[in-house]
């Protein structure tokens, strides 16, 4: 008798911590498709890797890993299809497409016999796990009577149509301070073409109504941390204030950066102080002394606009 019950006891143990196939197909339906790739890790090497797990979700992985025999990936268009043996047959499968985090674009590429996903940072934003890419006019003009030098000894040539209006818009941060929309008001009404005053109407956005900045002529009011038109013209990805300044390894504090720029066929000006004092001194140049200025990159130091000075980079 003893020796009869010795064959499902060696069973049961053999068995030990083995997932039936609807337990496997209902933990696996509970992963995503980011923690599932977490498969082709080890089992005992899950912590501390790229990919971070809950401790409830790093415990689904390893009884998973201990009722799979093996797993396989294949490449189908811009996704993977995966799947995992179990008994000697196929137990489960999923296609994995490509996914955005916030502004990455994770593609999911075949690796040894899993896969992962690679990671590319998103100038414009993602989409559909691609990163989005920006529409670049080819005939639009930047000025369209007069052809005009790209320095600031032309300022504001670049930006007057025929009629002595903006062609473009003046761009504000979303939640800036009332000192950058004072500022933007100081570039405005200061602005004059062959000594007339230039006209604006319905000009004015906010930076998160600017799809690109390619698609047309731009001034952006207010640093990085204020602007993130000003932070994508810059080529600063996610800016930080620390300690009521904007980090700009151009910058010291105390100092002001005007940038003239042509993304694609447009024309971008920038006015990007260190703090917001700074954006609002660097608006005062550009509306009564804009002389001061040259090239197309200068730095701007003062405590007022009569003790400004300014430097060409």
């Amino acid at each position: 008798m003893l020796a009869g019950m010795m064959i499902p006891l060696l069973f049961l143990i053999g068995c030990a911590g083995q997932l039936t196939d609807d337990e496997l197909n209902s933990e696996l339906d509970g992963l995503s498709d980011e923690e599932l790739s977490a498969l082709g890790q080890e089992p005992g090497a899950l912590a501390g890797q790229a990919i971070q797990l809950k401790s409830s979700t790093a415990a689904a992985v390893k009884k998973v890993q201990k009722s799979v025999q093996s797993y396989s990936c294949s490449p189908s268009g811009d996704s993977v299809r995966v799947s995992l043996m179990k008994d000697g047959k196929e137990a489960y499968s999923r296609i994995i497409s490509p996914l955005c985090k916030e502004n990455i674009a994770a593609q999911p590429v075949c690796f040894g016999s899993w896969y992962r996903f690679e990671q590319t940072q998103c100038q414009f934003g993602c989409s559909a796990g691609s990163c989005i890419q920006p529409v670049i006019p080819e005939d639009q003009p930047v000025q369209d009577f007069e052809a005009c030098d790209l320095n600031f000894e032309s300022y504001p040539c670049y930006f007057v149509d025929r009629n002595n209006n903006f062609n473009g818009k003046l761009v504000v941060g979303q939640a800036a301070p009332a000192t950058d929309n004072l500022a933007m008001t100081d570039i405005a009404t200061g602005m004059r073409y062959q000594n007339q005053l230039v006209g604006f109407v319905n000009v004015t956005v906010l930076d998160s109504e600017v799809a690109s900045v390619y698609s047309q002529n731009l001034v952006s009011v207010g640093h990085a941390c204020n602007n993130r038109v000003t932070a994508q013209l810059l080529g600063i990805p996610q800016p930080q204030l620390v300690n009521g300044s904007c980090p700009n390894k151009a910058l010291n504090d105390g100092e002001v950066l005007i940038l003239l720029s042509r993304p694609g066929n447009s024309v971008a000006l920038v006015v990007a102080g260190s703090d917001d004092e700074m954006t609002r001194l660097g608006a005062k140049i550009l509306a009564t002394s804009p002389q001061l200025l040259s090239g197309t990159l200068n730095v701007c130091s003062g405590t007022n606009i009569t003790t400004v000075r300014c430097e060409e980079r």
